[in-house]
């Protein structure tokens, strides 16, 4: 997984998920979105624990959202959906064991995506998709 060092990310911008998180619940590889909020959950933090996003289709994340319904409090809309950290462990050998730790939201911005990064994906309609993300 190549994720960047710093994660770009803006209120009310076109992302995309950039991980499978969940593919029975369609939270996958290249499901686009859009940003929403930023939850700080612990007080005086400068880390945000929460990404809310709204994805395209309705029907991605009910499962997610049902299974983190604790998480919803006032101002959080019931269609968004929060995105957590993932953590992935790496061990490294060299000259001795290293293990190493990755922490990061699984999202990326996404103004647009190339034919090829599009191949595979299930669009209905390409002028829909791109209204979509322009109204929005």
């Amino acid at each position: 997984m190549n994720l960047p060092q710093k994660l770009n990310l803006g209120l009310g911008l076109p992302s995309e998920i950039c991980l499978n998180v969940d593919t029975d619940d369609g939270i996958t590889n290249g499901a686009p979105c859009i940003v929403k909020k930023f939850d700080f959950r612990v007080q005086n933090s400068c880390s945000c624990s929460i990404v809310w996003v709204l994805f395209c289709e309705a029907v991605i994340a009910r499962k997610w959202q049902s299974q983190y319904r604790h998480l919803y409090k006032e101002g959080i809309d019931p269609s968004w959906t929060p995105i957590l950290e993932t953590c992935r462990h790496f061990t490294i050998q060299y000259y001795k064991t290293y293990v190493a730790t990755r922490r990061q939201f699984p999202i990326q911005m996404s103004a647009c995506k190339t034919i090829h990064k599009a191949q595979g994906s299930t669009i209905k309609n390409w002028c829909c998709a791109a209204f979509w993300f322009v109204k929005n």
